[in-house]
């Protein structure tokens, strides 16, 4: 995930934090972050480690914002990853959740 976030636009954010890497948002067509509607700018916070307690959340969370994003489906961007990325490689598993549906 954090190679396809690189390669589409996200930029890595310096952090102190050994356990996760934060990316910040894609720019816009003029060149700026794009934001949440109340000027947040939008970060992904992704684990370093697939073992810990909440890293399948955090990934899911992550695709189902970059797929919104990107105006596709989860399930179409979790294809992309793994075709692109999966080449000789163990890809993890991620279940979408439905965020908006605890």
């Amino acid at each position: 995930m954090a190679t396809y976030l690189t390669e589409h636009g996200w930029k890595q954010v310096p952090n102190q934090n050994q356990r996760v890497t934060i990316f910040q948002g894609i720019n816009d067509d003029f060149g700026n972050p794009l934001a949440q509607p109340l000027g947040t700018r939008i970060v992904l916070t992704l684990p370093r480690n697939d073992n810990f307690g909440d890293a399948l959340r955090r990934l899911s969370e992550a695709v189902n914002l970059v797929a919104f994003l990107e105006n596709r489906s989860p399930e179409s961007l979790m294809v992309d990853i793994r075709d692109r990325f999966s080449r000789g490689k163990a890809v993890p598993t991620v279940k979408v959740v439905d965020s908006s549906n605890p």
